[in-house]
């Protein structure tokens, strides 16, 4: 077969201008752009209208402090688990002293000895959320490692990461020294994450709920 240069310097042609076209930002990303700019902050945003399939971002790929984000994914497990058959949602957990977490919440505010189902459980962790709450769910479905393995088995591992339980990360605020600034410490040292997110793999997630493909 025999091609000719003027042939493939056409395609050539073809290729960069459609190239082009796909890269040229839409109304949608050009609005977040400026939404993001005037935020005071680092701002990552990824979107997707769920009926006609469009999608836009700005850092959408980054990686952020998750703060309570991170507590989604521990739902939908657990929920998933409830679903094999591998915890019961009914089943009554006892609240005790050593489990109050400080912070966000409800619990923290009852007696000791409080039995919330699980599901109740879960439902303060995502509505209050709820960092006693929190920890009790984490684990429920088995650990930091555990909820780990399951968002990598789910094909979230690259945009979802559990670093620690929230009783471990206010341990380590309450171990800086006086001088030491909290604020500052969160934002240049991960360690002191709950966990790691992207704006796009939180989207997607959220996304896999709405269709009820994930639990």
């Amino acid at each position: 077969m025999v091609v000719s240069y003027a042939g493939v310097k056409a395609f050539l042609s073809v290729v960069a201008a459609t190239a082009l076209v796909a890269q040229s930002p839409t109304p949608l990303h050009n609005l977040l752009t400026r939404s993001a700019a005037e935020f005071p902050g680092k701002a990552g945003i990824w979107v997707k209208h769920l009926t006609t399939g469009e999608t836009a971002g700005v850092r959408d790929a980054e990686t952020f402090n998750s703060a309570s984000v991170i507590k989604i994914p521990v739902m939908v497990q657990a929920f998933q688990m409830g679903e094999r058959g591998e915890l019961n949602l009914d089943e009554r957990i006892t609240i005790r002293k050593a489990d109050i977490r400080g912070g966000s919440g409800i619990f923290r505010y009852h007696d000791d000895g409080l039995q919330p189902t699980f599901r109740d459980v879960l439902l303060q962790m995502i509505v209050t959320s709820d960092n006693t709450a929190t920890d009790l769910a984490i684990a429920k479905v088995g650990g930091v490692a555990r909820v780990n393995a399951w968002l990598k088995q789910a094909g979230y591992a690259d945009g979802h990461k559990l670093t620690q339980t929230t009783g471990e990360l206010f341990a380590k605020y309450n171990a800086l020294g006086p001088k030491e600034d909290r604020n500052a410490k969160t934002n240049a040292d991960r360690s002191y994450w709950l966990g790691e997110i992207t704006p796009r793999s939180v989207g997607l997630m959220l996304e896999g709920i709405e269709k009820k493909t994930l639990a």
